[in-house]
């Protein structure tokens, strides 16, 4: 029968499974370094880069936080703004509007009739009284006032003659009238 003889000793044999596995060991542990290292790497890479996009979007929100800010301010002189002017339209409305009546009765004067005073009685009459050169405008006068009370956006309602006397001096007639006016006809019609 035959035997095999091994030659090599077993001590080599052993060495050479001994510095096989260093061998492999080495080279796993050079990969899992690697590994490792590209790891670290990366992480670095990603936390300056996290760490600078973060100091970004902390200075837009601060730049944002000054806008709010300012907006803060002048929403609220706004709002000051808009509480005056509600004051002030609320005062407006319930303030007496003379000038206006002043300037309905000039479209209805006729040339010859001179207002001479004028007295608002209360809220919706007003005392007028004045000279005419002839009954003939006195008359104008009325029917104007009588005419324009028929339309809705007049402030007049009526008139009626209370006084008429002829100055013999000067030939000319001196007359007192009422005017009705219409509801808040004297009130204030715009706002600011």
């Amino acid at each position: 029968m035959q035997r095999e003889i091994n030659l090599v000793p077993e001590n080599l044999v052993k060495r050479k499974e001994k510095s096989a596995i260093l061998a492999l060991s080495s080279k796993v542990l050079g990969v899992l370094v690697a590994v490792a290292l590209l790891f670290a790497l990366a992480s670095f890479y990603l936390y300056f880069k996290l760490n600078s996009s973060l100091a970004k979007l902390n200075l837009d929100l601060d730049q944002k936080k000054e806008s709010v800010k300012s907006l803060e301010k002048i929403e609220q002189q706004n709002n000051e703004l808009s509480f005056k002017l509600e004051i002030l339209n609320k005062i407006i409305a319930d303030q007496e509007y003379y000038s206006g009546f002043l300037e309905e009765v000039k479209k209805v004067l006729p040339p010859a009739v001179v207002i001479d005073d004028i007295n608002f009685t209360d809220n919706a009459s007003v005392t007028v009284s004045g000279t005419a050169l002839s009954y003939g405008s006195l008359a104008d006068f009325i029917e104007n006032v009588s005419s324009a009370s028929e339309d809705p956006n007049s402030i007049y309602k009526e008139i009626s003659l209370s006084e008429v006397t002829l100055k013999k001096e000067t030939r000319q007639i001196s007359f007192s009238s009422m005017i009705k006016l219409k509801d808040n006809a004297l009130k204030a019609k715009t706002k600011i």
